[in-house]
Formats: structure tokens, C-alpha cells, sequence
């Protein structure tokens, strides 16, 4: 073929430098192209009682639900998971840490309520003391801590947590319900447990202190 240099390749016929070129220029292009990943999700476990479950409310107007919409409107790509039961006391949330808050939980949000001192542990007949629900959330946050999960630990009256947070470096905020006190436009029907707008309000309080650790788990 005149004008047009061959290569020959083995037995192969014979194929012209112009249609390696057009293969291999295409290629560079391509290798030279960053490729761009999506950040991986930031998985949250909100990690306690009937506090967290949302006892009262319909789903979607519970604490872990409006959390992260809270942070999605901010731009944050995050998963909130409800880990909260009716009634649960320190010792069964101590039981149940490993599953509850799994090995890729990269932030739990840990709520002590009062059930310790309403009832104790079920079928023990006597109320759990706050040495003993204190050293079972020391263990809880060293627990999640030694597995590299940043943690925002919540504080209740009558119980001394800030120095567990402060031992295990987590984050505290004293109290679930501050800003709501027993005004009953922030509580169910019952009275007992905070309805949508008083969620709301734990949101506003809590939100800062969540940024706060995903900026931990980002490393910025």
C-alpha cells in the first residue's frame, strides 16, 4: 500500500500505523482523566430509649428521622439509624452495643433516659444506682470508642456523665430535653415523651455537636 507504512505482527496481516494511533490516543485520554468517586455515607446510630425510638410520635417525626434531615439540608450525605427502645436501661443497652451500633457506625449518639431509677433491670426487683448506670455507660462509650466510632454522649439529672465523655474523648451535651422543660407544645398527649416540636428543639441543640464529629470522621 503506497504511502502508508505496515507492521507486521507474527502470522497477523498487516495493519497500518494510523489505526494504532486512533486506538492508542483515545486510551491516553482516558488514563489521563481523574476519576471522581462519591464519598462513602457517613453512617449515625442514635443509640437509647424511648427518647430516641420517638414513644408517641408517628415515624418520621421522631429524633434520628428529623436529625438527618437536618443534616441532608446542610449538604451532610448521612444515614441516621433509630436504635432506640421503650424502657431500655443501661444494662440492656450495654448487652445489645455490639449490634445495635455496628463495626461500621462511624458516629452514635448515646441517651441514658431514666429508666434505671423508674424501674431498673427488668426482673432484678430493685432500681440500678447511678454508680452502677455510670459504670455501665463508661463502658458503653469505651466500648464504641475502642472501635473508632466517635460518640456524643447525652447526660440526664441525677447522673454524672460529662467525666466518661471527657475519659473517652466523646463529645457531651447535659441533657436530652433541655430547651423543652414541661411546656406541652413540645410534649405528646401523655405528657410524658417530647412530640415533633419538641424534637425539634433537641435537633437545633444537638446539631452543632454532630457536625462537630463528622468533621472528626472527615479528618478536616
Amino acid at each position: 500500500m503506497k504511502g502508508v507504512a505496515m507492521r507486521r505482527n507474527g502470522s497477523q496481516s498487516l495493519l497500518p500505523m494510523r489505526f494504532w494511533a486512533i486506538l492508542f490516543v483515545p486510551t491516553l485520554f482516558l488514563l489521563s482523566v481523574p476519576i471522581q468517586t462519591k464519598a462513602a455515607t457517613i453512617n449515625i446510630v442514635a443509640f437509647g430509649t424511648s427518647n430516641i425510638y420517638g414513644k408517641g410520635v408517628e415515624r418520621g417525626e421522631d429524633f434520628p428521622a428529623k436529625l438527618e434531615l437536618a443534616l441532608r439540608a446542610k449538604g451532610y450525605d448521612t444515614h441516621v439509624s433509630n436504635a432506640g427502645i421503650n424502657g431500655d436501661t443501661s444494662i440492656g443497652m450495654l448487652r445489645r452495643v455490639n449490634t445495635a451500633v455496628p463495626d461500621v457506625t462511624q458516629i452514635a449518639i448515646v441517651e441514658p433516659g431514666y429508666n434505671d431509677i423508674k424501674r431498673g433491670e427488668p426482673g432484678s426487683g430493685r432500681i440500678t444506682s447511678a454508680a452502677e448506670t455510670r459504670a455501665n455507660f463508661d463502658a458503653i462509650v469505651k466500648n464504641l470508642r475502642s472501635r473508632n466510632i466517635q460518640v456524643l454522649l447525652i447526660g440526664r439529672r441525677g447522673l454524672e456523665l460529662a467525666s466518661v465523655a471527657q475519659t473517652h474523648d466523646a463529645l457531651f451535651f447535659d441533657e436530652f430535653r433541655y430547651g423543652t422543660g414541661n411546656n406541652h407544645a413540645y410534649l405528646t398527649a401523655t405528657r410524658d415523651h417530647l412530640n415533633a416540636a419538641g424534637y425539634d428543639i433537641v435537633v437545633a441543640n444537638l446539631l452543632p455537636l454532630v457536625e462537630s464529629l463528622i468533621t472528626r470522621v472527615l479528618g478536616k
